[in-house]
Formats: C-alpha cells, sequence, structure tokens
C-alpha cells in the first residue's frame, strides 16, 4: 500500500484539476484516502445511492423487481441513455430501470426512480448511514442554478462496500454490466496468453500477436462512471483472484474531459500494479 500511496500522490501532484480518491482493501482493511471528504458535483455517480435505495426498498418488501411501470412522455429528459428515444406507455420493470440507470447511465430512467423510491428517502437513508457529503438535491437535468445533487469519495467507497456486503448478488449483477469503461478500467486489459499488459495497444508487447488474435482477460470491474463538462469520476469494486478493492476517484475544474479519463486511467493502473 505504501508504494501505491507514492505513485498516486505524484499522479495528484501533477495533475491541473481537483482529485478526491478514496481506496479501501477489503480483504487487508488498508486505505488511502487524498480529499476523501472533500464535495464533489455528483454528476451520474448519484445513481450508487439511489441503486442502494432501491436494492433496500426491495429487502424491506416496499418494492419488487418484478413490477412494471409505464415510461411517461413528461419524465423523457436529454444526456445518457435510450429511454428518451423510445415511445410513451412502455412497460418496464424496475429490474430494467435498475440496469438502464446504472447500466447505460439513462437519465430519464433514473428520473423514474427517484419517484418510485422518493427523494425524501434517499436522502434520509444517506443520513442514516452517516454519508454526510453526499446529497440527493434534484432530478437528473431539471436544471435548478445553484442547486446540484454532491458527494465524496469516502462516501461512495462506504456506498459500494455496503452493496457488496449487503446485496452481492442484486447489486454486484448490476454494476458489472456496466457498458461505459473509458476511466479508472480503461487500459486494465492483459494478454491471457503470457499476462502482459496490452491496454489499449493493438498488440501484445510480449508475444507480438495483434490482439484480435488473443484471449483477453479484464479483472472484473463492477462500477459506476459520472461525466458532466470539466468533472470526471468513476467508482467502483476491483474484483481480483486475491483481493477486493473498493474504490473512487472524483475529478473536477478539468480544462478537458479527456484530461480527467487519462488521469482515472493511470490510477487504474497504479491500482492493479500494487493490489492485483
Amino acid at each position: 500500500m505504501e508504494e501505491l500511496k507514492k505513485q498516486i500522490t505524484q499522479q495528484i501532484e501533477g495533475f491541473p484539476g481537483r482529485a478526491g480518491v478514496e481506496i479501501f482493501c477489503l480483504e487487508k482493511g488498508q486505505r488511502f484516502s487524498y480529499n476523501g471528504n472533500e464535495r464533489f458535483h455528483a454528476a451520474s455517480i448519484i445513481k450508487i445511492p439511489l441503486l442502494y435505495e432501491v436494492l433496500k426498498q426491495i429487502e424491506e418488501r416496499r418494492l419488487q423487481l418484478d413490477t412494471e411501470y409505464p415510461l411517461p412522455e413528461e419524465e423523457k429528459v436529454g444526456g445518457a441513455g435510450v429511454l428518451q428515444l423510445l415511445h410513451p406507455g412502455l412497460k418496464l420493470t424496475l429490474a430494467d430501470l435498475m440496469h438502464l440507470m446504472i447500466d447505460v447511465s439513462d437519465n430519464t430512467a433514473t428520473n423514474m426512480i427517484i419517484d418510485i423510491v422518493e427523494k425524501d428517502s434517499v436522502n434520509g437513508r444517506l443520513e442514516e448511514l452517516g454519508c454526510k457529503n453526499t446529497f440527493l438535491a434534484r432530478k437528473l437535468m431539471k436544471v435548478v442554478p445553484g442547486l446540484y445533487s454532491y458527494t465524496s469519495a469516502r462516501d461512495t467507497v462506504s456506498l459500494l462496500g455496503k452493496i457488496h456486503s449487503e446485496f452481492y448478488e442484486e447489486g454486484m449483477e448490476v454494476l458489472r454490466k456496466q457498458q461505459f469503461n473509458d476511466c479508472l478500467s480503461r487500459d486494465i486489459r492483459f494478454c491471457k496468453e503470457c499476462g502482459v499488459l496490452i491496454g489499449v495497444s493493438s498488440n501484445c508487447k510480449a508475444c507480438k500477436k495483434p490482439v484480435n488474435e488473443l484471449e483477453i482477460e479484464e479483472p472484473v470491474f463492477a462500477h459506476k462512471t459520472g461525466e458532466i463538462t470539466g468533472v470526471v469520476h468513476d467508482s467502483g469494486i476491483w474484483e481480483f483472484p486475491r483481493s477486493t478493492v473498493i474504490v473512487s476517484v472524483l475529478t473536477d475544474y478539468l480544462p478537458d474531459n479527456n484530461i480527467g479519463k487519462d488521469f482515472q486511467a493511470e490510477i487504474g493502473k497504479i491500482i492493479n500494479k500494487n493490489l492485483k
């Protein structure tokens, strides 16, 4: 963990934006934190506490996964997702909405879930859990000047840890199917034949074979990304053969979002090198 701390600190020192980083190794109980309690605009990371609230209300028998909800025309919003393109009245199960909210970051599905679980219930749950730096302010894409949802790297790691411990089958099954993988896990691709990190290269440097002829190995990363202009986040759970690592990297004040994604990718490589 000491070498990991050193390498990540070096990355942060050369970073042109603001970063909040929280890394927790489950088996060893070891933690690295940098600005872990700093509040950031949550962007789509707010969908993690929403996922937790859905799972809790199912456990409390207030909701059921197979309940169907019609798509209301008035709830369609822009940004990420596909529901804005589909016909009103389309029936979606709660399970469908969870996958849409997390795996393709569908904003319309998210707003439907906010109506289902209720905003006050989400914030009340966050308060009970001691997540004092996370707050659901409003529905997505419904802009109110000065009013936005926020979170911290430490709160996000805590929520992911609870999903992992309390709802492993249901929650991890959703998070593992994430479709946006251009941040922490972007470069974590190995040649299964020789074990060398390939990253985004088109050839394996060791066996010289092109990627399309290789069997690729990627450690399971159950996660959620978030992005708006100047803000890039990624938070999730890496399931390695000998360890489980919960991580949240939040970044803002970015002159270019690609800088944030490159920073995230470097952090991902450091985690894999030191904790895999």
